[in-house]
Formats: structure tokens, C-alpha cells, sequence
């Protein structure tokens, strides 16, 4: 693609000349001046005309929508200043810290003092790194940034960041993180104080990798924007950022970025292509950097950089093939896998190299391709985690819920192999909960994962939750019954399950659905489950018989089921609305609009967030015999719901968290905590308000 051409004329503000303004002058030119004025006149309007009509190319900051960029000339740069930070706000009580202890029973006479006193566990880990002295190690989170000594993987500190950190690299003396998040923006972080500079609009999208040149000089960015930044550091408050070149026109997201050890080229990799190269300083694209293909048209299905940058190591389904990056040769392929690669860490060097399949982890002899040994890997482990080597080879850590090292022997002699994994705690989960609720005597939150697996975390310990047992894989729901004797999931196979309390022996084992269940829920003492296939049947389950007694036609789509307290109601929400059925008879009692439901602790109220006529509001309705009429209609946004033990008042959470009287719905507190959007939860003696966030987080309100 050719240059933009640029003309004087596009260096001075153009103004806009309408036509028929220019042929009023052009008479009047006609009649006064003389030719030589004319003729100099006339080509001056035709060249302003011109300008106001745009008809004349203008420049662009960067091209967009070509297989390969072009490039403006390369500012000067400065090394990695001591920038100045703005202060972080944060909330009172350390992640990973016991929580702090409510001094009373939230009421409406303390409600004004509510505060947030922790926030338990850090989210979801997306990533990893070591700073390169190895005296630190950083965490990636959902919720935000985590410093570990790199010793004692002791936590030093963490920072909240709203966006959610999806990518992260140490500067070369490992005073700074450069951070990307899952908004597109950038940020630095001092690791000595925990503070971070004011954010940087880099992308459109979550930022996959970046990655910080060897000198110190430069920073990079990838998105799914399909765009590659690199930036300049400065020493400005506002911009600590500089953008000096966009790299576009990719066909997909760039998953992985990195310099070369001499910082004289940048490397980057998208499933679809081989990896790519430019050269520092003018950043000219070279040849790309040959790894084979994977099958599917994909050339990986994941890729590692050493720290360094020196080696590459691609996942190809059941090998990994490692390249020196330098000039493209292979340095050895690591295989066979019995199954597909999940991830991989390479030294410096070469002469480690660790690798991840679903049970087991092997280490080997990088430039030789030589299995040195292979571990079993405990099932509480889940797939999902983040795989790293630290820097002097001495240890191998898996970030699973808790770190989880294995110390390595200086030399893989015959029968001299790594022994069993030390576990520390770190603060995060292995896997999305499907809800999480205080167990029964308030000490501790249950949550059932994603992974098929039970998680329960004493409120008096730092988080370190102990796991229960995997009772499935992979389960499309789960539930529990209120004194948490029994546990159900929906197993992969379509199947229901229930299992009593500490037993991996379901009780209960289904028929095979025509497709797997979308609700299920426990009566309050236990005795039932009702479960529903989202295709309009629910069924009701006798526990201890371990078979159906009643099935009901419902409407489509069902999300959620809710017993009231005396087990006489069962309310049923759906795309359609919500539905109470009389358990005595299971005859249809009602139906009206919502979209979630909760019942008061005495039955007689129930609360439902819906919509009225375009607005968003909460209807509390007064139920009886006959059905339910509406008590208070209050115009509060909301998606979940939960009164407090004593029914006296009404938690909402939405895009806030407002707290209603109960008996009229009069709001009493609007609050914004900073992560909206949870289920609330009280615990049983109503000290405590928690708000459940999607990956697995809870945030902790009481009286302080």
C-alpha cells in the first residue's frame, strides 16, 4: 500500500467553502482584478475548495486493514522512568487475610455504618511471572494483581483492578509489572508499594500478552483486537505510556508476544500463523519464524517463550516442538504425550523444560528432548493451571486454588526424582463456582465448581479452602440442600445425580435426559429435589426412595427453583416468568413476571425483580391460599435477591447493592461496592451480608 501523501495544505486548519460562495468571488475577481491577480486568485480558491471538500488524501496515524503495516519513523526513547503513581483505592482487609469480625446484627437502626470488611479470595488466575532474579513472583487475576516472595511464595501484596488483569511482565529489575487487562487497557504497577499508574486506552479488547524488551526501552501489547501496540515509556504522570506504532490488519487476536534477548526484535504468535518478526529498531517485518502446524489449519494450539526469549516452545497436540529463536532451528521435540499438551515452561538455557497433560506433569531435558521424570498429579489439580518454572530451576510450581511445588534435584539421576508437592496457599480458585452460600453454623462458605468439586473456606483462615471430593466432571449444574446432607449435579452424560453428605456414591442415578438439566434445587428439609430439563418438564424427586413421584409441565427455559421455608411452595422462574406450585397437591397457584424470586423466612412475602412497563422494579407480594396479590411495587434496579434471617429487610444487587425495608420496600441504603452484579447472601445469625461474584470472589459486609 502506498504512503499517504501529504501537501502543506493539510498541515493549517481547512475551512469549508461552500460552491456557490465560490463562484460569487469568481465574478467579482471577474469584474475588479487584473488577469495576473485573477489567475493567482483563481487557483488559490480552487486550492481551498479542494481542501474543504476533503478531496485531497490525508494522513492517518497508523494503517489499518492491510496484510502487513507500514511505519512511521521511530521516536527517540528514554529507559523506564521512576514514575509517578496515583494511589489505588482498596478495600478494608487483605485478600487472602481471616476475615474481619462484624461487631453486630445488620438491622435497620446500624444499617448506616454497613461497610465491606474483606473481600474473600482474588478471582481466577489468568497469568504468571517471575521477575528475572527470581526474588518475586506475579500473579494475574480476575480481580486483580498479587506479589508472592519468590522464596517462600508468601504473599506480599495485592492490588484491585476493576477491569481484571489478563496479562502481566516484570521490567528488567523487576521494580515494575506492565499489566494488561480485559478492557484494553494498560497500566503500570511498582511492585515495592503496590501502586499503579493511572490506566492507558491501549486496546478495544482484553489484552492477551505483553511483554517489556531486555533494555528496559520498550513495552508491547496483543489483543483480540487483532492489534499488536508498542510503546514508549515516559516520564509523564498522565502518560506513562507512549503509543509509537500500531501493527493491524492480522486475522485474528495475537495470543503471544516477546523480545529477543538483545531487544533487537519483536516475536508474535496467532493460532492461525507461524510466528511473526520484526526488527528493532526500525521494526520491519522479517521472515516469519517457522513451528510447524497442529491440524485444523492451527500452527499451535498454545505457545511459551522462555523468559528470555530465546526459545519458543509450540504445543501440537501431543508434542511440543522447541525452536531457538535466534535463527529458527529446532532445538528438540518433546513426545510422546498420551494426551494433548495443556501447557509448558522452558529455562533460559534450555536444560528444563516442564509440561502439563490432564494428570500428570513431566519434566525433561529440553535441548535433548529426554524425559527426565513424569509425576502423578493429585485430582484435586485441576486442568486449567497455570504451569511455571522458577528461574533457577531448583523448583516447578502449578497455580491450582493453592500453589502447588515440587522441589527438583540438582541432578535427574536414576531414581532421583522430584518427591511429593508442597502446597501453599495463594488465594484463588480452580474453577467457577455455581454458587457459593455460608455453611450452616455461618463459620465457613460452601461452594460447588464448575470442575465437579466441593470448596469450603473457614471464615477465620486465611483463604485456603479445603477441597471435597470430585463428585463429576464437568457438571452443567449443582446444588445442595440447606443443612448440606445432600449434594446433586447434573453429570456430563445428562444424568442426575445426588450423593449424601461425604460420599462419592450417588444415591441416586438417572436415566439419561434427552439433553442435561437446567435447574435444580433441594427442599428445605431435604426430602425432595425437584430438577428441571428446560424443555418444560420438572420432576420431583423422593430422596431416600431415589425415584420420581411427580412431574409437572412448566414453561421453557427454566433457570431457577426455589422451595419456601416450609417446603408448601415451589417457585419456579423461567424466560417466561415465575410460577408457584402448591407441593401438597402440585396444582399451579400462581404466575406472574420476574426473573428472580426469593421468599421471606416466614412465607409469607415474596420478592421478585422484574420488569414493569420498561423499567426495571422489585414487586413484594403478599402470598395466600388464593394466590398472591402485590404488596409494594419499588422501582429499584435488581437480579438477585435475599431477605435478611429475621425477614426484616430486603438485599437487591444489580448494578448496586440496595438494602429495602422489608415490610413497605422503603429503600434504607444504596451503596456501589466495587464488585456489582453478586448474589447476596446473609449468613444464618445475620451479622454478615455476602455478595457471590461469578468467579468465585465474595465480598464481605457487615458492622465494623
Amino acid at each position: 500500500m502506498d504512503r499517504p501523501t501529504y501537501s502543506l495544505l493539510t498541515l493549517f486548519p481547512r475551512p469549508h467553502l461552500p460552491k456557490h460562495h465560490f463562484f460569487l468571488l469568481l465574478s467579482w475577481y471577474h469584474n475588479r482584478m487584473n488577469s495576473l491577480r485573477k489567475i493567482f486568485l483563481l487557483f488559490l480558491l480552487f486550492s481551498l475548495l479542494l481542501s474543504g471538500c476533503e478531496l485531497l488524501p490525508q494522513p492517518e496515524p497508523f494503517v489499518t486493514g492491510t496484510p502487513w503495516p507500514t511505519f512511521t519513523p521511530l521516536p527517540s526513547s528514554t529507559p523506564l522512568p521512576t514514575a509517578t503513581f496515583t494511589p489505588t483505592p482498596y478495600v478494608a482487609g487483605l485478600a487472602g487475610t481471616p476475615a474481619a469480625q462484624s461487631s453486630a446484627v445488620i438491622s435497620e437502626r446500624n444499617l448506616k455504618k454497613l461497610a465491606q470488611l474483606n473481600r474473600i479470595g482474588q478471582g481466577l488466575p489468568q497469568a504468571l511471572d517471575w521477575s528475572a532474579d527470581g526474588d518475586l513472583l506475579a500473579a494475574a487475576s480476575t480481580r486483580g494483581l498479587s506479589l508472592y516472595d519468590g522464596d517462600t511464595l508468601e504473599l506480599l501484596r495485592t492490588t484491585d483492578i476493576s477491569a481484571g488483569p489478563r496479562s502481566l511482565a516484570f521490567t528488567p529489575n523487576g521494580n515494575f509489572i506492565l499489566c494488561g487487562t480485559n478492557d484494553g487497557s494498560l497500566s503500570i504497577w511498582e511492585t515495592a508499594t503496590g501502586r499503579r499508574t493511572k490506566d492507558t486506552r491501549g486496546h478495544d479488547l482484553p489484552v492477551f500478552s505483553v511483554a517489556v524488551s531486555p533494555d528496559g526501552k520498550w513495552g508491547a501489547s496483543a489483543a483480540w483486537d487483532k492489534t499488536i501496540r508498542l510503546w514508549r515509556f515516559t516520564d509523564e504522570i498522565n502518560q506513562p505510556l507512549a503509543l509509537v506504532q500500531t501493527f493491524s490488519g492480522f486475522s485474528s487476536g495475537m495470543r503471544a508476544i516477546k523480545f529477543s534477548p538483545d531487544s533487537e526484535r519483536l516475536f508474535a504468535w496467532t493460532p492461525q500463523r507461524q510466528v511473526q518478526v520484526w526488527q528493532m529498531p526500525d521494526r520491519e517485518r522479517t521472515d516469519e519464524l517457522y513451528i510447524g502446524t497442529a491440524g485444523g489449519g492451527l500452527t499451535a494450539t498454545g505457545l511459551v517463550f522462555s523468559p528470555d526469549g530465546g526459545l519458543v516452545a509450540a504445543l501440537q497436540n501431543t508434542q511440543v516442538r522447541i525452536f531457538n529463536t535466534d535463527d529458527g532451528t529446532s532445538l528438540s521435540i518433546l513426545k510422546p504425550f498420551r494426551k494433548n499438551v495443556l501447557a509448558a515452561a522452558l529455562s533460559n538455557d534450555g536444560s528444563l523444560a516442564a509440561s502439563l497433560e490432564t494428570g500428570t506433569l513431566k519434566l525433561w531435558q529440553a535441548d535433548e528432548g529426554r524425559l527426565l521424570a513424569e509425576i502423578p498429579l493429585p485430582e484435586t489439580i485441576d486442568a486449567q493451571a497455570l504451569l511455571t518454572l522458577s528461574p533457577d530451576k531448583k523448583r516447578v510450581i502449578l497455580l491450582s486454588g493453592s500453589f502447588w511445588v515440587w522441589e527438583l534435584p540438582a541432578e535427574f539421576e536414576e531414581g532421583k526424582t522430584p518427591g511429593e508437592a508442597d502446597t501453599m496457599p495463594a488465594g484463588f480458585l480452580p474453577a467457577l463456582p455455581f454458587f457459593t452460600r455460608f455453611t450452616p453454623d455461618g463459620a465457613g462458605l460452601f461452594s460447588p465448581l464448575y470442575n465437579g468439586r466441593l470448596y469450603e473456606t473457614p471464615l477465620d483462615q486465611p483463604f485456603a479452602a479445603s477441597i471435597g471430593p470430585s463428585l463429576t466432571d464437568s457438571p452443567a449444574v449443582m446444588a445442595a440442600s440447606p443443612d448440606l446432607a445432600w449434594i446433586g449435579a447434573a453429570s456430563s452424560d445428562q444424568r442426575l445425580l445426588v450423593w449424601p453428605e461425604s460420599s462419592n456414591e450417588a444415591q441416586i442415578t438417572s436415566a439419561r435426559y434427552w439433553r442435561n438439566l437446567s435447574a435444580l434445587t433441594f427442599s428445605q428439609d431435604g426430602t425432595l429435589a425437584a430438577s428441571s430439563d428446560g424443555q418444560g418438564k420438572l420432576n420431583i424427586w423422593d430422596i431416600e426412595e431415589g425415584s420420581v413421584t411427580e412431574t409437572l409441565n412448566v414453561s421453557a427455559g427454566v433457570s431457577a427453583l426455589t422451595f419456601s421455608p416450609d417446603d408448601s411452595l415451589l417457585a419456579v422462574t423461567s424466560g417466561a416468568g415465575v410460577q408457584l406450585w402448591q407441593t401438597a397437591d402440585w396444582s399451579l397457584l400462581d404466575s406472574f413476571s420476574g426473573t428472580a424470586a426469593a421468599f421471606s423466612p416466614d412465607g409469607a412475602l415474596l420478592a421478585a425483580a422484574a420488569w414493569d412497563q420498561g423499567e426495571e422494579v422489585v414487586f413484594l407480594r403478599q402470598i395466600s391460599g388464593e394466590g398472591s396479590t402485590i404488596k409494594e411495587c419499588i422501582p429499584v434496579s435488581g437480579n438477585a435477591l435475599a431477605f435478611s434471617p429475621d425477614g426484616e429487610l430486603l438485599a437487591v444487587s444489580g448494578k448496586g447493592l440496595i438494602i429495602l425495608r422489608a415490610n413497605d420496600g422503603k429503600i434504607l441504603l444504596e451503596l456501589n461496592p466495587p464488585l456489582p452484579f453478586g448474589q447476596p447472601f446473609f449468613s444464618p445469625d445475620g451479622a454478615y451480608l455476602a455478595l457471590s461474584h461469578w468467579d468465585g470472589t465474595v465480598s464481605l459486609w457487615g458492622i465494623p
